[in-house]
Parts: C-alpha cells; sequence; structure tokens
C-alpha cells in the first residue's frame, strides 16, 4: 500500500480525525491533521504516520506540488509488517548471541582443560543448539 504525496482522495468515512480515505478506488486508513472533515470532502496527502496517511483538505492546500516531499511515497506499513520486522530482530539478536555461545564454549573448554575441553565445549554447543532450535530462536 503506496501512496504519493499530494495525491487526491475523498474521505470515505467522517475524519474525525481518525478515518478512512478513498484513492483510485482503494481504501486506505487515514487521519485528518488540522480539523475535522465530513464524509466526501476531497483531501490531499500529506505524508504518513505508521499505519495511517495523514490528509488535509484540499482546499486549504492551495500547491499540492509545494508540499514537503511531494511526489514521495507516503507508505504506511501495517501491524502484520510491524510484527514480521520485529520478530525478524528478534531472530537477528539471537542468531548473533547464539554465534557468540557457540564459539565460547570450545574456547573456555579449550583454556580449562586442554583438548578435551573443546569437546565439552562442542557438547554444550549441541545441547545449545537443540534447544535454541526448540524455542524457535531461528526459522531453519
Amino acid at each position: 500500500m503506496s501512496v504519493a504525496i499530494g495525491t487526491l482522495g475523498r474521505a470515505a468515512t467522517a475524519l474525525s480525525p481518525v478515518g478512512t480515505v478513498e484513492i483510485d478506488g482503494k481504501s486506505y486508513p487515514a487521519r485528518c491533521v488540522h480539523k475535522l472533515l465530513p464524509v466526501g470532502t476531497r483531501v490531499v496527502i500529506v505524508g504518513c504516520d505508521d499505519s495511517v496517511l495523514l490528509v488535509r483538505d484540499s482546499s486549504s492546500v492551495q500547491y499540492r506540488k509545494a508540499l514537503p516531499g511531494a511526489g514521495s511515497v507516503a507508505s504506511p506499513t501495517n501491524d502484520n509488517e510491524r510484527r514480521r520486522d520485529e520478530a525478524e530482530r528478534t531472530s537477528t539478536i539471537y542468531a548473533i548471541v547464539f554465534c557468540t555461545l557457540l564459539c565460547i564454549f570450545p574456547a573456555v573448554g579449550y583454556f580449562a582443560y586442554g583438548l578435551e575441553g573443546i569437546a565439552i565445549g562442542l557438547v554444550f554447543d549441541l545441547v545449545g543448539f537443540a534447544l535454541f532450535l526448540f524455542a524457535g530462536g531461528l526459522s531453519i
């Protein structure tokens, strides 16, 4: 879902201040930035904030092309995209922590017990890897 800043649309529901706008036959969640607007009011896209388009009454904007960012894409993210991004970040953090521990166990084992310590560290790594996958830390 992406709409260029400066695009004209119509209020499909009353924007008080949140509602729905229709642009080229598609509905988008929107929030009016300066006053309440009734159904059917012509609006202009002036920006984007998280999951809603920011709109103004088109009669209050004289030069749409003079809007800051005019022509650039206002792309509100929906909750699913936000959750997916958060899950990817969390998974990346888990992977970094796991890889760090993967190196630490054999190294500590080597310094503490020599070559036998490396084997012990690798066993700890295998157990940790199994627990990590079971907990859903990596999506392999």
